[in-house]
This record gives C-alpha cells, structure tokens and sequence, in this order.
C-alpha cells in the first residue's frame, strides 16, 4: 500500500456471528481492496441506457450463473479473514469446498456487514455478464 495513505487506510476488519444448521460460529470480515474490486468486475460489461419515454421496454439483463457463483467465492476468498484479519481462504477454489448453503450464510452475512459489494451494483445502470 502506498505509505502516503497508511495512516487513515489501515485494514479493519468487521466482527459477525455466522449461524448454520442450528450452531453458530465468530466470523470476521475486512472491505475489499481496490484491485479486488477490480479482480471481481473482470468480464462484466456496464450498458447505461437512458428511458426515452414510458412506453419504451425495460432492459433484460442477462447473465451467466457459473460467473456469478465463482465471484461470490473470489468475494469471499477476499473478504473472510480470521480474528487477526489474516485471510481465512487461499482463493475461490477452497470457498467452493464448501457446502453451497454455507457459502450462501456466509456471502449474506458479508454482505450484510460490509454493505453492498456488488462491483456490479451502479445504481440504476444494468449490468451485463460477458459469455
């Protein structure tokens, strides 16, 4: 990180309490990074279109699944870190050994607690997965 900013960018990282299947767990959480908002954007394609007049038809966003699934575990594999705020996953493959439905808790409660971080979400832009 640049030394300039060290001061007011130190890496902080958010206390939760992740529950599943009936237990519960601490869990921790840090914001991302600008170059893993970057990483997570990768292949998405913005198209801003302005509305001419009522009758003009809403835009259809289509997207692929799979490029969903693998940045919710590139966002995870970021953003889950330890009591320390030392990363809990090595990368998206370990998030993905995970049950579907915990990985599901997980990705609600991290949103939850760092807000939206969507690198998709421009407000009222639509976004466009690359095939």
């Amino acid at each position: 990180m640049n030394s300039f900013f060290s001061d007011i960018a130190k890496t902080r990282h958010i206390p939760a309490v992740l529950e599943y299947r009936g237990t519960s767990k601490d869990v921790w959480f840090r914001p991302l990074i600008a170059a893993e908002r970057a990483e997570l954007s990768r292949g998405q394609k913005i198209r801003l279109r302005g509305r001419e007049d009522s009758t003009q038809e809403q835009n259809n966003i289509e997207v692929d699944a799979h490029d969903i699934i693998i940045r919710t575990h590139k966002f995870l594999a970021f953003c889950c870190v330890d009591e320390r705020a030392k990363q809990v996953f090595k990368n998206a493959n370990e998030v993905g050994q995970l049950p579907e439905d915990l990985v599901t808790a997980l990705n609600n409660l991290a949103n939850d607690k760092l807000g939206d971080e969507d690198p998709g979400d421009l407000g009222n832009s639509s976004t466009e997965t690359q095939s």
